[in-house]
């Protein structure tokens, strides 16, 4: 295996999955992840992050439907207001 396992999502294709960290909130152009299949693209190293090793499995969107600088974890953030807001106002 490849000292660099870890590819950008934008270079994979319709429907592969990729292991991403629950807490990245970048845009779907930047994001870098492990494939769960067959990789295509450019070999990268896996990012560095802080904290314990909380991971999920996301598809790659079909780009021509969603917007490539929309966020990974949209649906997520959403959540995480609510659940703010549930606290803090009710």
């Amino acid at each position: 295996m490849s000292d660099k396992p870890a590819r950008k999502i934008m270079d994979g294709r319709v429907g592969d999955g990729f292991v991403i960290a629950k807490n990245y909130e970048g845009n779907y152009n930047n994001a870098v992840g492990i494939p769960l299949n067959t990789p295509h693209g450019k070999h990268m190293p896996i990012p560095s992050g802080n904290g314990p090793a909380d991971l999920t499995v996301i598809e790659r969107p079909d780009f021509r439907k969603v917007d490539k600088h929309e966020r990974v974890h949209k649906s997520c953030k959403a959540f995480k207001l609510l659940i703010y807001l549930s606290r803090t106002h009710f």
